[in-house]
């Protein structure tokens, strides 16, 4: 299943990006993905999983306000819409959920020149099913 979560941040293009973890001194702006295992969404009467739902996480960082709305909508035009194609996999299209966070100021994190950078998370799915056992 890491596959289809690779591929998912795969799609995320034209601005600098990491998964898992940015490092100590990242190249503003970015966004940090982060792609947990997919988990069974629907499942049979016998309880085997018949789907799985695809989530990923993208914080988009960066030194004010208007970076981070450029690059959240780096992120909503690489993701919104696309259905992905993963070997063994049918993907449907990839959603924008509405998390309802507003862009935000990281006090934990003080760049020397710039002071406390800002960041925006968004969340996407995509609901997705095995073509073959």
């Amino acid at each position: 299943m890491s596959d289809l979560a690779a591929a998912l941040e795969n799609l995320v293009v034209g601005i600098q990006t990491y998964k898992g973890e940015a490092p100590s001194t990242p190249i503003y702006p970015y966004v940090l993905l982060n792609a947990p295992l997919p988990l069974a969404s629907e499942r049979s009467l016998a309880r085997s999983g018949q789907s799985v739902d695809a989530r990923i996480r993208a914080t988009v960082v960066a030194f004010d306000s208007v970076g981070v709305r450029w690059g959240s909508q780096k992120v909503v035009d690489a993701l919104e819409g696309v259905r992905p194609v993963v070997t063994g996999w049918n993907v449907g299209r990839v959603e924008n959920i509405p998390n309802d966070q507003p862009i935000q100021v990281d006090t934990d994190v003080n760049v020397p020149g710039y002071g406390n950078p800002m960041y925006h998370p968004l969340d996407f799915i995509a609901v997705a099913s095995r073509t073959s056992p």
